[in-house]
């Protein structure tokens, strides 16, 4: 008996022990459960907090107002940038000549205007308030080349001793204006007497045939000369203003050199007649003034002059 005793003892103290390392575990095992939970809920909690901040109405505010300042900005920058392309239109025009934008540089009605930086920067936002149309929007002016059939068709109908007919009258005088408007704005010659090649610093791309042919026609009439004359001296006059408000930076188009000289080439310009005399005075002023704001406009005249094959129109 004593020896089962001293036998069962050390088994009961075993079980006790490895029960009580059993419950320390699990209550290890509950702690570490509970912070775990604990450590959740409080993450929990966090997000809830971050949540409902971030949703709170001083916090949408905030974000509302973040918004409105950037899209401030970018309105500001665009608002600039409409304001300085609409200076560019005012001041230097789209390029296209047959624009018919009313504040467009390149409309033939605005090349005598000139626009100090304060005028032109008052006009561009004027044109943004006004929401005013870019030049692609309108259509191009429409154009009627200086052609000998235009011309020969007046001097019929003028000869035509039926005045009775108004219609052969009014025929008459809309014929006669296409033909002077050619010597009024000289953007009707960039497409007048044209070839199968286009304008280039190599060649001045003019059917001199159908020229003189033309400006034979036009002799005919007296009356037809003295209005083309009256033409001349005032589109002379604006280009010559024109030329001379431009600054150093500006070009002159091959288009505007054509035309100078299919002008030179009107027997009207180059007349002995003394008549005619300031014409021809004030053409040669415009080669003068071209000279002095763009010599590398001299210098491709002087290659197309220098590829006549008739030397005698010279």
């Amino acid at each position: 008996s004593s020896s089962k005793t001293a036998t069962d003892a050390p088994v009961t103290d075993d079980n006790s022990n490895s029960n009580n390392n059993s419950h320390n575990g699990n209550e290890k095992q509950t702690s570490e459960n509970e912070n775990k939970n604990g450590s959740r809920e409080s993450n929990n909690n966090d997000n809830k907090q971050a949540v409902a901040s971030s949703s709170s109405p001083s916090h949408l505010n905030h974000n509302h107002k973040i918004m409105n300042n950037k899209k401030k900005v970018e309105l500001r920058e665009k608002l600039k940038q409409l304001a300085l392309t609409n200076r560019n239109i005012v001041l230097k025009g789209c390029g296209n000549w047959r624009c018919t934008n009313p504040v467009c540089k390149s409309n033939i009605v605005n090349q005598a205007q000139t626009y100090d930086d304060v005028q032109a920067s008052k006009l561009a936002l004027k044109m943004i308030k006004e929401k005013h149309k870019t030049c692609a929007s309108f259509e191009n002016r429409s154009v009627v080349p200086l052609h000998y059939e235009l011309v020969a068709k007046f001097v019929s109908l003028d000869d035509n001793d039926d005045k009775t007919q108004a219609q052969t009258d009014a025929d008459a005088a809309d014929h006669k204006q296409l033909i002077v408007d050619a010597f009024l704005h000289w953007d009707v010659l960039y497409e007048s007497f044209t070839t199968d090649k286009s304008v280039c610093a190599d060649d001045i791309a003019i059917d001199f045939h159908a020229l003189d042919k033309t400006f034979e026609a036009l002799m005919q009439k007296e009356s037809l000369c003295q209005d083309v004359i009256d033409a001349l001296d005032t589109s002379i006059t604006t280009y010559l203003r024109t030329l001379k408000s431009h600054d150093e930076n500006h070009k002159i188009t091959l288009n505007e050199l054509r035309a100078l000289i299919i002008l030179m080439d009107c027997p009207l310009v180059l007349s002995e007649d003394l008549a005619y005399h300031g014409t021809l005075s004030r053409m040669l002023s415009i080669f003068e003034e071209i000279n002095n704001v763009d010599f590398r406009s001299i210098k491709v005249i002087h290659k197309w002059l220098s590829s006549y094959g008739d030397l005698s129109r010279l």
